[in-house]
């Protein structure tokens, strides 16, 4: 949840309640690897009706049709935050099984932010990574 949030919440970050159930709906209709179905339907036994089945929308509510546009495009918002989330982990996962890396100069890195005191309210919801920046030198075998 940690992770949608992060891409949603303003930067005050004093509006993640808005965003807190569309993410949990998101979470438990989006298909788990691990339990091999989604987490709505292993507590329910059924899917549930997530608006992508095509629907009429009635000519007498202008305002449905812009609601539902609006709807659909965070939902496809949530789905790719999702993915990012997914990736994410598994760059994490798969780095703490690879060798480091060796980075040469003009390259483009990411700055791990976790040290770095930032001007937002909550660390939690701040960027974990900063960047991309150039390296512009090596000083030492691991320094740049």
């Amino acid at each position: 949840m940690e992770i949608y949030l992060r891409f949603y919440v303003n930067y005050q970050q004093d509006d993640w309640v808005k965003w807190l159930d569309q993410a949990e709906f998101v979470q438990n209709t989006h298909y788990h690897e691990a339990i091999q179905e989604t987490p709505f339907f292993l507590m329910h036994g059924y899917h549930p009706w997530t608006g992508l089945e095509g629907v009429r929308i009635s000519e007498c509510s202008p305002g449905a049709k812009n609601w539902k546009e609006q709807w659909e495009n965070s939902r496809k918002a949530a789905i790719l935050a999702l993915e990012k989330a997914a990736e994410s982990m598994k760059r994490f996962y798969d780095r703490k099984q690879a060798p480091s890396h060796d980075y040469k100069e003009g390259q483009m890195v990411w700055l791990d932010g976790r040290d770095i005191k930032t001007f937002q309210p909550s660390k939690k919801l701040d960027q974990k990574r900063l960047g991309p920046f150039k390296i512009l030198e090596m000083i030492g075998r691991r320094l740049y």
